[in-house]
């Protein structure tokens, strides 16, 4: 579950179509600090939603830094 606590500015030329501060998790197992999440489509259309805790970037900057991180991946640890 991720609680919107606030919209930011998208630039008009940006591929990011929602760029937000929000938490994550339940109201009885929440995450303590806010992240950004972000809406957006990659080269092959693909629709992607990032989330970070980077906000002194702009958006377009936030979107590609993780998307050069790559995609997650479960881990096999159980």
């Amino acid at each position: 579950m991720i609680e919107p606590l606030q919209s930011l500015e998208i630039p008009e030329d940006s591929k990011v179509t929602m760029d937000e501060w929000g938490l994550v998790g339940s109201t009885q197992k929440r995450m303590k600090h806010k992240l950004r999440m972000m809406e957006t489509t990659d080269s092959q259309g693909n629709f992607l939603i990032p989330l970070t805790n980077r906000f002194d970037l702009s958006c377009d900057e936030s979107v590609r830094c993780t998307a050069a991180a790559g995609p997650l991946r479960p881990s096999s640890n159980g």
